[in-house]
């Protein structure tokens, strides 16, 4: 961290990680917790998923979850992007949340499973995209035509350990330029 000309999140948080790689970072109480190198990787995979969501730099993102290593995942990866985070208290109401949803006009929101309820609830402004926080699963999207390469995203870790980031990139920005050929 040398150079001070620069000082956010997309620059702090890749130095940060290399820096202190093998140290811990962030975990439940009683569980193993994930090191930074693991939470910088968490947070390039939550960034290509944003980006494949067609969430970019300015957009609204409420984060309404208890919390979780994911909740600092989600809002490291959304002020890398430039992303405009929205934290919501998990003791809010439907009614407040509508409210800030509202007010807000937030895109998408990453919610817990154990607030779902709650957006159930809702009447009006619902955001467009819904992602649970937990695990990373869209719930509702416009986006229809790039769902089934998220589904496939999660499975390629499994599939090809190490191919993640930039195999996913590549599938989502090259492959429809080629198409229009």
């Amino acid at each position: 961290m040398e150079s001070k000309d620069q000082l956010n999140f997309a620059t702090l948080i890749p130095e940060v990680v290399s820096k202190f790689a093998n140290h811990k970072a962030l975990g439940f109480v009683d569980e193993e917790m994930m090191t930074y190198a693991e939470m910088g990787k968490k947070i390039s995979a939550v960034k290509a998923f944003l980006e494949a969501l067609e969430i970019k730099q300015g957009d609204k993102v409420v984060i309404y979850s208890q919390n979780m290593p994911n909740w600092g995942i989600v809002y490291f990866a959304l002020q890398c992007l430039g992303i405009v985070v929205v934290p919501v208290l998990p003791d809010f109401n439907p009614f407040e949340l509508e409210n800030v949803l509202k007010h807000s006009e937030s895109k998408a929101i990453f919610i817990s499973q154990s607030l779902e309820y709650k957006m159930a609830e809702l009447k009006n402004d619902i955001p467009e995209i819904i992602i649970r926080i937990d695990n990373f699963e869209v719930i509702k999207s416009n986006r229809k035509k790039r769902l089934f390469l998220m589904k496939m995203y999660k499975a390629i870790p499994f599939i090809f350990p190490g191919l993640t980031n930039w195999l996913f990139c590549f599938i989502l920005r090259v492959l429809p330029a080629i198409r229009k050929v």
